[in-house]
């Protein structure tokens, strides 16, 4: 594609609709990917027009590989990058949120913007990919190759000889035929022999891989940005690291399988080649005919294959979040309306599973009918052959059991290789996609290493917006707007304000769950963005309002936090949480097993469990967001003043349900409208503080009623 034209809003339209057919091309690429890329150019393209006008001359180039579609746009006029100037809002979140960098470059008067886009990948893309995760076990597959092109061997052997039995009925050759006969016999069995044997070895490297493609989408799951995260549903996830990972790993021995089968009907075609080169070429031909109708069939399959899968992902989110929370949904009797949803998303996935389906047949019935007439011609050329006595009638029955043998298994070879490759692929780029892609962006940290963290933060002009619920890549309501605040090593301080008014956001900006739209965070006097991952979460440990434990012991669920913990440590750091009666209440103590999510745990056991676990990893920050909200009054004092008591020279930043259990902290931040508006004491603010005054007076209030 190639295009040049100015910069008018008319122009623009036809380019982007013109980009649009272009990606279309690729049958892979969803609506989603196509939406972000076609919303990425539109703003850049808006930059430029407001920067040089309409009349901008502006041109537009793609170029393909096998892996990429790459998209060049030139503008011409003065030096100006879009991802820094300052109007850009939009792309500016387009390209943190988006799935496409821009790359840009200025040169001879001309500003160059590079977007990059993985195409579909290929089945022999695929393949490689799990040859690379068969490490220590390539020679397994070498083996099992071999053993099944052994048993191909026999195939084609029995196949000749079944011939030979044909001719030597007809001969009434009995002794021959007897031989034969055992011949045929050998054979089957030695080839079921390589079969089994080739499935042990192939089901061990499918393991193998299974196990090595796990643990990396494991690894790189748990690097995904946390907005990532919270905008899929889980059953995003579950499903590619489950039966997206056994498709593949099942890929290299399906492969083998196929190659196996197309070696065999090769023999058979060079049998065929033998008696009658005239109907070799009949035969080639039409299995060059089904081969080109099943491609045709395969890129039709894909987008369909996706749709589906899209479909039931959403369909099985909805059934896990029926699981999760039927406590809420049976409390609040919101049963009708969540079955309506439920009956909702499985009408969806049917409805598209239906449309899957009916493409497969109307396929099939066309590879059917095309195979019926080469059947028919076929049939009618061995007529004619034997009129005209070019064959034997006893080859001529060779011959029509040869055909047999290339006709419907071929096809059905050929079907199951464009099933299997459509699904391949399909897998290939989900998983793909969770690995290297921007449509699950992963956490970036700098190299900056912090030997000894001392606890030193510091907040300046931080502006901060969630993405919007909802919307594909509009920005969200501004949380934070300019946030200063600076915390000194040791200090036990505390936010307060208003719910919503981005206490927590703090937190989760610090721990870097997320990143901030500008300003700069410090943590010992260094820029976060430029420290590593153990500096920063290795010396925070953050403990929120709703702590998630695992459906393990408890003595597991501590564990995580510090792996070699004795049973001393963990029975001192549990009372000091005031847990340890409570775990010694129940039949198996610290080896009780717990539901998944603390569920059969109150709400205030779970969170002195999960403090404790905290206090654990030995941070030397401390970061406690309403983890006690769930407490009474009295127990909640007495885990925060053990929690002090404990930290020692340790950095503590908390954020209370009530504020009366902050007024001993070092220093209290009033955040308000997305700043902190005002700190101090307690004292301190009360008296130059009117919406904490304000605030804390009305919990006096409520607290006497």
């Amino acid at each position: 594609m190639k295009e040049s034209s100015t910069l008018s809003t008319e122009n623009a339209e036809h380019i982007l609709d013109m980009v649009k057919d272009e990606i279309c091309k690729d049958k892979g690429t969803s609506e989603q990917r196509t939406t972000s890329l076609l919303l990425l150019m539109q703003e850049i393209m808006a930059v430029y027009r407001k920067a040089f006008g309409e009349q901008c001359p502006f041109e537009i180039k793609s170029y393909t590989t096998r892996t990429v579609r790459i998209f060049r746009l030139r503008f011409f006029g003065d030096e100006l990058d879009p991802c820094f100037d300052g109007r850009a809002h939009d792309l500016h979140h387009l390209i943190k949120y988006g799935q496409d960098i821009p790359r840009w470059s200025y040169k001879d008067g001309w500003n160059e913007i590079g977007i990059i886009v993985p195409r579909t990948s290929s089945t022999m893309g695929v393949l490689r990919f799990c040859f690379e995760h068969a490490h220590g076990y390539k020679t397994q597959l070498y083996i099992g190759f071999f053993v099944q092109l052994i048993g191909a061997g026999f195939n084609i052997a029995a196949s000749f000889f079944v011939a030979q039995l044909i001719v030597q009925y007809t001969d009434s050759a009995i002794a021959q035929a007897t031989l034969t006969a055992l011949l045929i016999f050998a054979c089957i069995m030695l080839e079921e022999l390589t079969i089994c044997i080739s499935e042990w070895v192939y089901n061990k490297l499918s393991r193998h891989i299974l196990e090595h493609i796990q643990g990396e989408l494991v690894d790189n799951v748990l690097s995904i940005q946390t907005a990532s995260m919270n905008t899929h549903g889980n059953s995003v996830f579950v499903r590619r690291m489950t039966d997206d990972a056994e498709t593949l790993s099942t890929g290299l021995s399906s492969f083998s399988d196929m190659a196996i089968q197309i070696a065999s009907y090769i023999g058979t075609l060079v049998a065929v080649f033998a008696v009658s080169w005239q109907l070799f070429v009949f035969e080639s031909v039409m299995l060059l005919i089904l081969y080109l109708i099943q491609t045709w069939r395969s890129r039709a399959m894909i987008k369909c294959n996706s749709r589906v899968k899209e479909a039931y992902e959403g369909y099985t989110g909805i059934l896990s979040e029926v699981v999760q929370g039927h406590g809420d949904i049976r409390a609040l009797r919101f049963e009708d309306r969540i079955t309506q949803e439920v009956n909702t998303r499985m009408k969806a996935s049917n409805s598209s599973k239906k449309a899957l389906l009916r493409k497969r047949w109307q396929y099939r019935l066309v590879s059917s009918s095309v195979l019926n007439v080469c059947d028919l011609a076929f049939m009618l050329l061995v007529v004619v052959f034997l009129a005209l006595g070019m064959v034997e009638p006893a080859m001529a029955v060779v011959l029509y059991n040869y055909h047999t043998r290339l006709g419907n298994k071929a096809v059905f070879t050929v079907m199951s290789y464009s099933d299997f490759s459509s699904e391949l692929r399909l897998a290939g780029d989900r998983i793909r996609s969770l690995i290297v892609s921007r449509e699950f962006p992963k956490e970036e940290f700098g190299t900056k290493h912090l030997e000894q963290v001392e606890g030193n933060v510091e907040f300046r002009d931080v502006v901060f917006a969630y993405q919007a619920k909802g919307g594909l890549l509009k920005p969200g309501k501004q949380v934070l707007n300019g946030v200063n605040l600076t915390v000194e090593a040791g200090q036990t301080v505390a936010l307060a304000g208003h719910s919503g008014c981005g206490k927590s956001t703090i937190f989760n900006l610090l721990n870097k769950q997320y990143t901030p739209d500008s300003g700069t965070i410090l943590l010992d006097g260094e820029k976060l963005d430029e420290l590593d991952k153990e500096s920063i979460r290795g010396s925070m440990a953050l403990i929120n309002q709703y702590p998630y434990l695992f459906n393990a012991t408890i003595r597991e669920n501590l564990a995580y936090a510090k792996p070699n913990v004795t049973d001393e440590e963990m029975i001192r750091v549990c009372r000091i949480c005031c847990i340890h009666d409570d775990i010694m209440e129940l039949e198996n103590g610290y080896d009780t097993v717990i539901s998944e999510g603390g569920r059969d745990l109150s709400g205030g056991q779970r969170q002195r469990l999960a403090i404790a676990r905290g206090l654990l990893c030995d941070a030397r920050i401390l970061l406690l967001d309403e983890s006690t909200s769930a407490l009474d009054n009295t127990t909640q004092q007495e885990v925060l003043n053990a929690v002090r008591g404990m930290a020692g020279n340790r950095t503590v930043m908390m954020i209370a349900h009530r504020l009366s259990t902050i007024v001993n902290t070092d220093k209290i931040f009033f955040v308000d409208g997305g700043k902190v508006i005002a700190s101090g004491t307690h004292e301190q603010l009360m008296h130059t503080c009117d919406k904490y005054r304000e605030l804390y007076q009305a919990e006096q209030i409520s607290a006497t009623y």
